[in-house]
């Protein structure tokens, strides 16, 4: 994309951001997922010797890298989608101002410098609510066309701020990642049946 980002097209990992009204916008998210992709294949390229393909993959995760750095970032977080319509998980989006797969990942492709990594972690931490980690923060109150089908589900519900254990499990690495076992701890327990933090009703 024109940001150097990856294009988000209909969708990416979450299935219901569907940015219709700019079909160039681009996935945050993807991107980040795309720097840890080079930074794994350039590992296994010095392992069997390809020295020149690791440098050129190397080049390529510092560029974008760079660019996630220079375009997604909100001042406290990373956005999740850009586009020319609206910026996509902003504090000036309208309607949900953050989301947690973009701070996640953006730790777990360790792209995030260490004058942002306190912001970011505390950017997570604050989404946290008694039933755990929701993909978004606030829900979505009304439809958007720039954000599409998730917007128009209930507040809450499935992708408009519910909580994901996919979502929740890369969070956790997140946590596994930065050395807060407690906090790893904390948010499994959240999603797990009949824990501490997640107890079952007794109909009995």
């Amino acid at each position: 994309g024109k940001n150097g980002l990856v294009k988000i097209y209909f969708a990416d990992w979450n299935d219901a951001l569907n940015i219709t009204t700019d079909p160039e916008a681009e996935s945050v998210m993807l991107s980040e997922q795309f720097c840890l992709a080079l930074t794994e294949l350039e590992y296994l390229m010095r392992y069997v010797g390809d020295g020149s393909y690791a440098d050129f993959l190397h080049q390529e995760y510092e560029k974008l890298s760079e660019a996630i750095n220079e375009r997604a970032w909100d001042g406290s977080w990373y956005m999740r989608a850009l586009s020319d319509v609206e910026n996509i998980g902003s504090k000036d989006s309208d309607g949900s101002k953050i989301y947690l797969n973009a701070q996640t990942w953006a730790i777990l492709a360790d792209i995030v410098p260490e004058s942002r990594k306190r912001d970011v972690v505390a950017a997570v931490d604050g989404m946290e609510q008694d039933f755990g980690f929701p993909l978004n923060l606030p829900p979505y109150e009304h439809y958007s066309p720039n954000v599409g089908r998730m917007s128009g589900m209930l507040p809450g519900l499935f992708e408009n701020g519910g909580v994901y254990c996919l979502a929740t499990s890369f969070k956790i690495f997140m946590d596994c990642r930065l050395g807060r076992a407690d906090k790893a701890i904390r948010t499994l327990k959240k999603i797990m049946p009949d824990s501490t933090e997640n107890p079952s009703m007794n109909s009995g």
